[in-house]
């Protein structure tokens, strides 16, 4: 089925100053959404800040990603564990210099964390 994203999220942590480019692409590197997210966007209850921007996602696979810089702000590497929900399915975190040289790690984990919401509610809680 079709999913319709109302908005991409990056998890942020106190003192975080840079800005993150965030990204939804295909397996292929071919970018089918693209946001920057600046330090000034508030944070949320649960830790996220969010890129307003609709998206329909026809069914396929993605990459959702936050684009990090080594010595810029906080994240989480260790792959958060995230629960399936109706309609989507983790297949793991990536990594990589490039869209286009991605890896795929853990299976049902993300890095960042990264969030879709769908909607106004959050897809990983």
């Amino acid at each position: 089925r079709r999913l319709e994203v109302a908005a991409l999220g990056r998890w942020r942590s106190h003192g975080d100053s840079h800005t993150h480019q965030l990204v939804v692409t295909t397996p292929t590197g071919d970018p089918r959404w693209t946001a920057t997210l600046g330090p000034e966007v508030e944070v949320e209850e649960g830790g996220f800040a969010w890129a307003t921007k609709e998206l329909v996602l026809e069914p396929g696979e993605y990459f959702v990603l936050s684009m990090e810089q080594a010595g810029g702000d906080r994240w989480l590497d260790e792959g958060l564990v995230v629960g399936a929900v109706e309609g989507v399915e983790v297949l793991g975190s990536a990594y990589g210099a490039s869209l286009t040289t991605l890896s795929t790690s853990t299976p049902n984990t993300t890095y960042g964390p990264v969030n879709l919401r769908l909607g106004p509610t959050p897809l990983f809680m």
